[in-house]
């Protein structure tokens, strides 16, 4: 093959990329909201800090998220209160997610004057207590924002955000976070959140 020929071959399929490439697509995946754009849309709403708590750990997190945020706070809890030994606490919560249980809640939270909902929990075996599950079921949560938050060691959020989004209805999801007690961490997520109180 002489060099003109060569040359004609790498021009056509240049070509031949570019017109590919010029083709737009209708199902083109609709892009992400930006950090600013989530700030814009977060920042200056109406908080509440809803959060269950076993240990301790969680109120801990809550509390310091109420601190930076200014946001009010209310405790999820059970109306037939979890025992405090440890291996008690485990056999039931495990038959409550085996069951797919909604374990009733001993009050309920006035939801109606909030834009924004930080759902705070521990992981339980990679998932959300299921007295969540009977808060997120409870209320009216239609055009309001879920911003998750848990305790864990080492379990991720993922799961458990992907699981709450199956349970509760007309709400939109927030940037969740898995708190380590990394306060610069938890700063960094509600500043990109544009929760940080001025």
């Amino acid at each position: 093959m002489n060099f003109k020929k060569i040359l004609m071959v790498i021009f056509m399929i240049l070509g031949l990329g570019l017109a590919a490439g010029c083709g737009g697509s209708a199902a083109s995946p609709t892009p992400a909201k930006s950090t600013a754009q989530q700030q814009a849309s977060l920042s200056g709403k109406k908080v509440l800090i809803a959060y269950f708590s076993w240990s301790g750990n969680t109120k801990a997190a809550a509390e310091k998220i109420q601190g930076l945020t200014g946001g009010d706070i209310y405790r999820i809890e059970a109306a037939d209160p979890y025992p405090g030994e440890y291996d008690a606490t485990t056999d039931r919560a495990k038959q409550e997610q085996k069951d797919n249980a909604r374990p009733a809640i001993a009050g309920k939270a006035d939801l109606s004057k909030y834009d924004v909902i930080m759902v705070g929990y521990p992981i339980w075996w990679y998932q959300e207590p299921m007295i969540i599950d009977t808060f997120l079921e409870s209320g009216d949560f239609s055009g309001k924002t879920i911003v998750p938050f848990c305790t864990s060691g080492g379990s991720s959020i993922d799961k458990s955000i992907e699981h709450m989004k199956t349970v509760v209805k007309g709400a939109s999801f927030a940037q969740g976070f898995r708190y380590d007690g990394n306060d610069k961490e938890m700063n960094q997520w509600l500043n990109s959140l544009g929760l940080l109180k001025k």
